[in-house]
């Protein structure tokens, strides 16, 4: 866990001590970019493994731990909290990656670039696609980045990221829509 952007001038490296927001209201357009720590796969195409080299260690209890950076998209936000759904490449294999619920997917794509086709041998994604507005000419993003629907992680808002962007206007309310199907229908 990070210390807040107020702390010691060692963390200032990061990303130059971002917060997600200290007032408690976040914009539910922004995506960002966070160090992420997670247990490590059985191999190196784990569901872990984004663009940027992660490095795997062992905690005390032997346990392999994958950290890297992860961009999540907010969905929700409260006072302390936001509500997150992760863009994940899964080791650049897309959704073909065996054993996760392929239609709980939606293809990720900047406003900058053309949406890119499919990875041959993947399923049509019923999501569609959901375009991302980016902050400047320097921010990536993989072709074969999906939104992971059916995964929602909490950040805290003293947790440092960095800004990479926003969902375009015109795909806000599908994401909601699609996060609201995936999560809350199944619940009634």
């Amino acid at each position: 866990m990070y210390p807040s952007a107020g702390g010691n001038q060692r963390d200032a490296g990061l990303w130059g001590g971002q917060e997600i927001n200290r007032s408690g209201v976040v914009p539910l357009i922004l995506v960002f970019l966070i160090y992420w720590c997670a247990p490590a796969g059985n191999n190196k195409g784990s569901a872990w493994t984004e663009e940027t080299e992660g490095i795997t260690l062992e905690n005390r209890h032997r346990e392999a731990i994958y950290s890297s950076h992860r961009r999540f998209i907010v969905v929700s936000s409260d006072r302390q909290k936001c509500l997150c759904v992760p863009i994940l490449t899964y080791g650049r294999r897309a959704t073909t990656k065996r054993g996760i619920n392929v239609q709980a997917h939606a293809v990720a794509h900047l406003s900058n670039a053309p949406a890119p086709a499919l990875l041959r041998g993947e399923e049509v994604l019923s999501k569609g696609c959901i375009v991302i507005v980016p902050k400047d000419s320097l921010v990536r993003l993989h072709k074969t980045s999906r939104i992971d629907f059916s995964t929602v992680c909490t950040i805290e808002h003293n947790q440092k990221v960095k800004e990479v962007g926003g969902v375009a206007d015109h795909s806000m309310e599908k994401l909601i829509n699609l996060f609201n199907e995936q999560n809350l229908s199944s619940r009634e």
